[in-house]
């Protein structure tokens, strides 16, 4: 595969500026990235670890436990993943990394916990204070939502900018469909104001429930199981598959020969689901050729992609950001920020995209199929009543910091200039109570 951008070099490049002189460290995760560092940098690398792969030789390096760490002389741990998923690993494993003394950073160097939290909120306060000069609030109101401790703040003028930003490009399309649960909040603000209103409705859909339905052959089914999954590979069947009971396992078998055997039930279990899907989607009432702009918020287009192969429509994609791969060269997508690949730190809001993720989600869990009559099925439901409270709490805030939007010149605001002010978020102490890292495709809970 080629990457944009030399991939490779670009994460080799932050290990050297980052941990070149670290002596050697142990890394948290098994991808792709895990792979770039061992190959040019293999005695740097101590160990590595992922406690769903524990005890396996990984890129000719065992993964090893926390117990077998800290009998090390070894107090560095590298999160090798993306940005977005950073922080879900980090709050899975900081008990332990506390615990045993161990300091945790992602690729850019940056340390996995706040520090000096009064300091750096002083100069950050001044900072946040001048970018929301060209909002017209009053020092006051500023003040009291960072008093508050809610991340509304931070968020709203991203949100409110990307809606400004929706509402021009949209008007080239017959209807603008807000993906769920990304587009949920979007929806709610769009309502609320009348200057932000879209051609647009609410419409369920997610990457479990897309990938399963265009399975066609065993070509489909392997590129399905290799997307990221923490988990064993029946686990993998059951969750990305809805195999509910998997075969025995021959011995010596790969994970690759194992999930082709059941090749039978996926296929049906795909011909079911698209058939369901296509359901809901006769329920829109699209006609053929409808010119769709799909809504998803940081995307490689995958779920477009996974749409436009079962539905007549022609779909753009009308992202806050575009991720650019080779897969999505040639569809068409238009965003708001575009990143050169997942380990791109250019933005704040990829660095910090545990807290942007929480605040866009919806009140339901995410959909893991449709049922025959094109109802949407969800995955259980992980967060609390209170979280769900506190979420909604941070919604209805950030639907009222409308009335500071209203006379906004955004065309005069650049997108960059809304992702700083997101970016202070780091540097105060704000409630983060409502989140939960979740993420049913990949199998990953924090």
């Amino acid at each position: 595969m080629v990457y944009h951008m030399n991939e490779k070099q670009i994460i080799c490049d932050k290990f050297k500026k980052n941990f070149l002189e670290c002596g050697r460290i142990i890394i948290y995760g098994t991808g792709k990235m895990t792979g770039f560092l061992i190959e040019d940098f293999p005695e740097h690398i101590y160990a590595v670890m992922d406690h769903s792969k524990t005890g396996d030789i990984i890129h000719e390096k065992k993964v090893i436990t926390f117990n077998e760490a800290k009998k090390s002389d070894v107090r560095i741990i590298l999160i090798a993943a993306r940005y977005a998923n950073v922080k879900i690993i980090y709050e899975r494993i900081k008990g332990d990394c506390k615990k045993h003394g161990f300091k945790v950073y992602d690729i850019s160097g940056i340390l996995l916990s706040k520090t000096d939290l009064e300091t750096k909120s002083k100069k950050h306060k001044e900072e946040l204070t001048r970018l929301y000069s060209c909002f017209g609030m009053a020092d006051g109101s500023l003040e009291e939502h960072l008093r508050n401790g809610a991340p509304t703040v931070f968020v709203a003028p991203l949100i409110y900018k990307y809606l400004h930003w929706l509402k021009k490009e949209s008007a080239r399309y017959d209807i603008v469909l807000l993906s769920a649960r990304d587009g949920y909040l979007l929806d709610i603000v769009q309502q609320a104001w009348a200057n932000y209103r879209l051609n647009a409705r609410y419409f369920y859909i997610s990457r479990s429930s897309a990938l399963l339905a265009n399975m066609k052959n065993e070509n489909d089914i392997i590129e399905a199981m290799h997307y990221p999954f923490s988990g064993n590979v029946r686990e993998l069947l059951a969750n990305r598959f809805l195999i509910k009971q998997p075969h025995d396992r021959r011995g010596g078998e790969t994970d690759e020969k194992y999930v082709i055997g059941h090749i039978n039930e996926i296929l049906i279990n795909s011909g079911h689901q698209r058939r369901n899907l296509l359901k809901y989607v006769e329920s829109q009432n699209c006609s053929k050729n409808t010119k769709v702009g799909f809504v998803d918020l940081v995307s490689r287009g995958s779920i477009q992609k996974w749409l436009s192969k079962i539905t007549d429509w022609n779909i753009t994609g009308l992202y806050l950001a575009k991720i650019k791969n080779d897969e999505n060269e040639s569809l068409p997508i238009i965003s708001m920020f575009d990143v050169e690949n997942e380990y791109d730190d250019a933005y704040s809001f990829l660095k910090n995209y545990f807290l942007l993720e929480s605040v866009f989600s919806s009140y339901e869990p995410t959909v893991k199929c449709f049922d025959v009559d094109g109802n949407p099925q969800f995955y259980k439901e992980f967060r609390t009543k209170q979280q769900i409270s506190s979420l909604t709490k941070i919604h209805n805030e950030i639907v009222d910091f409308g009335k500071h939007m209203k006379d906004v010149a955004f065309d005069a605001i650049s997108p960059e200039t809304v992702d700083k002010i997101f970016g202070h978020s780091v540097y105060f102490d704000i409630d983060t109570t409502f989140t939960l890292a979740v993420d049913e495709f990949c199998g990953r809970l924090s």
